[in-house]
């Protein structure tokens, strides 16, 4: 089976929240009872040397047998010298505080945590990216990945005949507008932190703090903890992905980095290419380049934000590297030409390119585009 990046994510999300129900099926196969209590951690204070979190030990019998458990401490239970517990009919063994917490305090950390790390996977496009085909098959390797390695990415779909009038008139702006497409000096942007999605990771804390609370000392209503989990998922998942920049946890540092025929300015810093004696290059798109995916894999449009450019030189003898905005066409080919002038100037440049210059600019006619004047 074959699942593109999209339907490979909802279908990881699936599982999991499958295997959390099912895991919680086998509860419906239980009983309840009373458990006593018959030994306890101290309280945890606020003050002085750090204890591990604070359980209580209890003893129940099931016909002739009688387990031992720990759960973890409440006082009210302690207080009372018993809690009511949940075990297994078919493993009595396996028992649970018959809590709320108690009986999805588990389930919900489970699903809560391969939630986060299934979105961090999924999302980031420097860890699967975009084009990347997800097999599932029955023989080993069971799961494998293809289409996420640069050399993978330039099989798009290129229309067969000859050019039209609007992609020959392109062409020729191309090779004539010099001062447009092969400008000596290109603009880029790399991301810095944003402020606000600072604060917002600082507040995050006392959600995340009260949802593990709440599961420690089982104090809340479900309803409560729910809400919180929801929000433990969803602020970083958020912040991440948004295009928002209020929210966005990264936003373009603009005009920070400036490519050209002498270097690399970034900020204060300058790159001589003079002292650079190689660069690797990882050219996707720019901003607001609108394409049509492979037909095979459904032929969805995208549109790129064009912040997938990546660039590592060795700079005397200390390796720079910089993940860059492209703001438009222009300076996305203009760029193009300058790897070829620095190789012209004795660096030496390995250059990879996500789309073919043909299939750039027929979806630029394709999606109507706009070019610089």
């Amino acid at each position: 089976m074959t699942f593109n990046k999209r339907r490979a994510f909802l279908i990881t999300m699936a599982i999991w929240l499958i295997l959390s129900l099912l895991y919680q099926s086998l509860w419906l196969f239980s009983q309840t009872m009373k458990a006593d209590i018959y030994a306890a951690d101290e309280a945890r204070s606020g003050y002085g040397r750090r204890r591990s979190i604070p359980r209580m030990y209890t003893t129940y019998t099931v016909g002739d047998i009688t387990y031992h458990s720990s759960y973890f401490r409440n006082e009210l239970d302690v207080s009372n010298g018993y809690c009511e517990i949940r075990y297994l009919i078919f493993a009595p063994d396996i028992s649970r505080k018959n809590s709320f917490a108690g009986n999805w305090g588990y389930t919900l950390v489970f699903f809560i945590f391969l939630s986060l790390v299934t979105a961090v996977l999924f999302i980031r496009k420097d860890i699967i990216g975009d084009q990347a085909v997800i097999i599932v098959q029955g023989k080993s390797p069971f799961i494998r990945i293809e289409k996420n390695i640069i050399e993978d990415y330039d099989g798009h779909d290129i229309a067969d005949g000859p050019s039209s009038e609007a992609e020959l008139a392109l062409k020729k702006r191309i090779g004539t507008e010099a001062d447009v497409f092969q400008k000596t000096e290109v603009s880029a942007s790399d991301y810095k932190f944003n402020p606000n999605a600072i604060g917002i990771f600082v507040a995050y804390f006392i959600p995340l703090y009260w949802f593990f609370k709440i599961l420690v000392t089982e104090r809340s209503a479900g309803p409560g903890i729910i809400f919180l989990g929801m929000v433990v998922v969803f602020v970083p998942v958020f912040v991440q992905n948004t295009r928002n920049p209020t929210f966005k946890a990264k936003i373009p540092d603009q005009g920070s980095l400036l490519f050209s025929t002498t270097g690399v300015q970034y900020k204060d810093e300058f790159y001589s290419i003079g002292d650079i004696d190689a660069a690797v290059v990882y050219l996707e798109s720019f901003q607001g380049f609108e394409y049509q995916e492979r037909v095979v894999m459904g032929g969805n449009i995208t549109i790129s934000p064009g912040d997938n450019n990546k660039i590592s030189f060795k700079f005397k003898g200390e390796v720079i590297d910089f993940t860059f905005i492209l703001d438009e066409f222009a300076d996305y080919w203009s760029f193009k030409n300058l790897m070829s002038d620095w190789a012209a100037r004795g660096v030496n440049v390995l250059l990879t390119k996500v789309f073919e210059d043909e299939f750039v600019v027929q979806q630029m006619v394709k999606f109507n585009t706009q070019v610089s004047i």
